[in-house]
């Protein structure tokens, strides 16, 4: 495609198609088992907010895509700083930086979808507005999905970005380039909750729509404890090396 020429909106590659219909092939297998060993009529204690699976598999999509594009730098930046801090330090220490950077996540996340969920139930929504909240979150999904099965070229040009000065008024970066600390590690995990993440934001939406602050704690949690196994399998990698 040259330069400034004009995307499509659907893809012409074929691959696309066939990767999306085997995609949707193995959802379904899946969508039955858990039907036939009744997995959706389990409780899970979660009121209004959707279930632990469902958040579960959000997080583990996020964890190998987004979430690990926007954190990786970051968790990469801790490592090596730990490195050069202990030079002399085992494959197994120097993977302690990812367990404080995700411990971090999983604790913050916990904590602040609390207060978006307490917030609300403050601000009391209407049905309406919950209606609303829900199918933006629904639209959001599809988007990033079709971004990532670069279904639609066209898709590609929308992005989803909280403003750059709220990274930049906590102090994110700027703690990344800190000589490492645990805390440091930790606060650095749980402040993640304010990247521009597009599954993030997504998960946020919802938990305020919950209006509740333990459906909101638990929607956020369960979520970056999806993405840790991604994060996580980073830090592995980069501890090997």
């Amino acid at each position: 495609m040259g330069i400034g020429s004009k995307r499509p909106f659907l893809s012409k590659d074929s691959m696309v198609y066939i990767e999306l219909f085997f995609a949707g092939g193995v959802l379904l297998v899946i969508y039955f088992l858990m039907q036939i060993f009744g997995v959706f009529k389990l409780s899970y204690g979660f009121g209004n907010s959707p279930g632990l699976i469902a958040v579960v598999l959000i997080g583990l999509t996020a964890g190998i895509s987004t979430c690990m594009a926007l954190v990786g730098g970051l968790v990469l930046g801790a490592s090596a700083k730990y490195s050069a801090k202990h030079p002399q330090a085992s494959v197994g220490q120097k993977f302690t930086p990812h367990l404080f950077i995700n411990l971090g996540r999983i604790s913050g996340y916990f904590i602040l979808g609390g207060l978006i969920g307490t917030l609300g139930s403050v601000f009391q929504l209407s049905t309406g507005i919950l209606g609303w909240l829900t199918i933006t979150v629904g639209i959001t999904m599809l988007v990033l999905g079709g971004q990532l099965m670069n279904v639609s070229p066209f898709l590609n040009k929308l992005s989803f970005t909280l403003p750059t000065g709220i990274a930049k008024f906590l102090g994110i970066s700027n703690m990344a380039d800190d000589n490492y600390s645990h805390s440091n590690s930790f606060t650095l995990g749980a402040l993640t909750f304010f990247l521009p993440c597009g599954f993030t934001q997504a998960m946020q939406l919802y938990a305020m729509s919950t209006g509740s602050a333990i459906s909101g704690a638990l929607t956020m949690g369960v979520f970056a404890l999806g993405t840790a196994p991604g994060l996580l399998g980073v830090g592995g990698l980069t501890s090997l090396v």
